[in-house]
């Protein structure tokens, strides 16, 4: 009775005189959940690699547009990698920058305009709410947890002797995932949602409602949206409009200069 009361993973029920009743088998829920809590707590860093992996996938949509932007130059920053100046290569790329958390102006606009050689390649799409950011960070610790708990196979040892107690809780764990994975799918586009864009010599920004489905979906429809029209469309260009974004990035018609697909 003593290992047991001591053992994390067993879930006090109720107590009747001189018994104590416990389970291991409709509680994993419960154990899932206070690991997600620690894991938060001790190793946030690897949560949020588990959401970059995540992230990753749902950064294009088939039935979206996401041109001139693509996965192979989109960056996914924490906060620290952020804090030590990590930044897409100045380079003539178009390149989307994921920021995992919300951005001020004055990181909004390093991560814009802070290169020496191009302007207008570099768009940041970042998260402003931060209940919805501590929604998808939970989820994605409940994935994490789950994860490790199946490749290390926990189960197997926690109910050892017990195949059907297994064969129910690795049941049960399944549809948990199932349940995070569709969460997080659905929640990320809804989260990182707002996107800063360059105007004159510094940054504006965008909240995409309703969000697309994919991460690039959203920058290209901010971009495109209305008051916005930052996306320039050879086959439509407005001699004259073309000619004002190309005066507020300070181009002179006389000099050779990068002019971006972004204006």
């Amino acid at each position: 009775l003593e290992r047991l009361i001591e053992d994390p993973d067993a879930s006090y029920i109720v107590r009747e005189d001189s018994r104590v009743y416990f389970t291991t088998l409709i509680e994993i829920t419960e154990i899932v959940g206070k690991r997600a809590e620690d894991a938060l707590a001790r190793e946030k860093s690897k949560v949020l690699n588990r959401l970059k992996e995540v992230m990753r996938g749902l950064l294009i949509a088939e039935d979206e547009p996401h041109s001139p932007f693509s996965k192979d130059h989109t960056s996914i920053l924490t906060g620290e990698e952020l804090w030590l100046g990590v930044r897409p290569e100045d380079a003539p790329q178009h390149k989307v920058v994921v920021y995992l958390g919300a951005l001020d102006r004055t990181e909004a606009e390093n991560l814009t305009m802070g290169y020496a050689n191009y302007r207008n390649v570099v768009v940041p799409l970042d998260a402003p709410d931060n209940d919805k950011r501590r929604e998808l960070l939970t989820a994605t610790a409940w994935l994490y947890v789950i994860d490790r708990m199946t490749s290390e196979k926990e189960l197997e040892t926690m109910f050892a002797g017990d195949e059907f107690v297994k064969n129910v809780n690795e049941l049960k764990l399944k549809d948990i995932r199932k349940k995070m994975v569709n969460t997080v799918m659905s929640l990320a586009p809804k989260t990182f949602n707002r996107v800063w864009y360059p105007a004159g010599d510094g940054v504006r920004n965008v909240t995409v409602l309703p969000p697309k489905k994919s991460l690039l979906g959203n920058v290209r429809t901010a971009l495109e949206s209305r008051g916005v029209e930052k996306i320039l469309k050879p086959e439509e260009v407005d001699l004259q409009v073309f000619l004002g974004r190309l005066a507020e990035a300070g181009g002179r018609l006389d000099e050779w200069i990068q002019v971006s697909t972004v204006v």
